[in-house]
């Protein structure tokens, strides 16, 4: 009606009317579908996802949580196209623009759940270069306007929630938003509700498995990061801490002022957490990136490549927290608890594997290399050559 610039006292044309009339009387229908209640277990942490699309018609996302194998559906918005055409990549601009300055309001809603991972999954590889790559291809001040706007709104999700959002690619069979861009009757509905509601088979895994697909239309560099060739926890994922770790004399003056650093980014996110682990998973994990960051790829996705000799020798392995943990001869010890059969592995020359040593050193009231070494191991810690440390 818009586009035939009718009036507010025009009748409305017959093909407009029996169009409605039909999509009325179908509404009808739809009131036996059930929405399950509970989306969230706000003691588990959550995977963020979130798939954009566009089309001629309209263009919008829609958001999922993921919590172990269990995913759902819990915010979708879409809008209709401008009237004045625009390209469909740029349509799908704008789903991911309507996206990150939309999500921020749910992450609010959310400030009290631990979030895990976020996740922005489109099916356009042109919007997705434009975005990673920080300006559109043409000159165009449109699109270089909403491509500062997104990496700008991404740097305050960042900064104000604590998760920054990375980019996937899916093929368009895999993305439940284009059912939000393009006209669907309410039977067609029903047949794909179990996939708008809890997302495609791989969301609804223990782990996502993400969909390969060719990406012609992106960089060497840029098909790295939205392919997941490298993904959560590896290597390529670098681990900015707020302190310098080497201005420490002590584990837990180190501990103890990045613990304040975080609790001051709760306070500003009305949040509550258990800082002083996050703390010491932050320190742990920034070291072991910065020492094994070959045995972090491989542990991550194993290859049929052979295995980097320390996984081998010291049977290394990734905990549920993404660190590496060592097997040694008492991991079947009913005696000791999981972290002194499982000890954290710590890099070699290290300034934070002195500070453990000190601890351990001090603890032990000073006493010998086999004490000390005794006390790391058993305070969880693992060395490459404790003896030589």
């Amino acid at each position: 009606m818009w586009k035939k610039k009718l009036s507010w006292d025009q009748t409305i044309p017959e093909e407009i009317k029996v169009s409605w009339q039909a999509h009325a009387y179908e509404l009808n229908s739809i009131e036996d579908l059930e929405f399950p209640r509970c989306a969230i277990i706000s003691e588990s942490p959550v995977e963020l996802i979130c798939f954009s699309d566009a089309s001629k018609l309209a263009y919008g996302f829609s958001l999922y949580a993921k919590q172990g194998a269990q995913c759902s559906l819990i915010f979708a918005k879409a809008k209709v196209a401008p009237i004045k055409g625009k390209s469909l990549p740029v349509l799908e601009l704008l789903a991911i623009f309507l996206a990150v300055n939309v999500i921020p309001q749910v992450l609010r809603a959310l400030m009290l759940t631990n979030i895990k991972s976020f996740f922005l999954v489109s099916d356009a590889q042109v919007a997705l270069s434009w975005v990673l790559n920080g300006k559109a291809a043409k000159k165009n001040i449109f699109l270089e306007n909403r491509v500062s706007d997104i990496n700008r709104a991404i740097e305050e999700i960042n900064l104000k929630h604590g998760v920054k959002p990375k980019f996937r690619y899916v093929p368009l069979l895999d993305n439940p938003a284009d059912f939000l861009t393009r006209g669907i009757t309410v039977s067609k509905f029903k047949q794909i509700f179990k996939f708008w509601t809890c997302g495609p088979e791989w969301l609804n895994q223990e782990k996502i498995c993400w969909p390969s697909s060719p990406l012609p239309c992106l960089s060497n560099g840029n098909r790295k990061v939205v392919s997941c060739m490298f993904s959560d926890g590896t290597a390529s994922d670098k681990i900015h801490l707020p302190i310098e770790v080497s201005d420490y004399s002590s584990l837990n003056k180190a501990i103890n002022v990045l613990e304040k650093v975080i609790r001051f980014g709760d306070k500003l996110r009305h949040r509550k957490t258990d800082t002083v682990k996050r703390a010491k998973l932050l320190l742990f994990s920034h070291m072991q990136r910065e020492a094994f960051s070959t045995e972090i790829v491989y542990l991550k996705q194993p290859s049929n490549k052979a295995a980097p000799p320390r996984v081998t020798a010291l049977g290394l392995f990734l905990d549920e927290e993404g660190l590496i943990r060592t097997q040694g001869r008492i991991q079947n010890s009913d005696v000791f608890p999981y972290e002194v059969k499982f000890p954290i592995l710590l890099g070699k020359n290290t300034h934070l594997t002195k500070l453990v040593i000190m601890e351990s050193h001090q603890n032990c009231c000073h006493m010998g290399a086999n004490s000390t070494l005794s006390k790391v191991r058993l305070s969880g810690f693992g060395s490459l050559k404790g003896g030589k440390r």
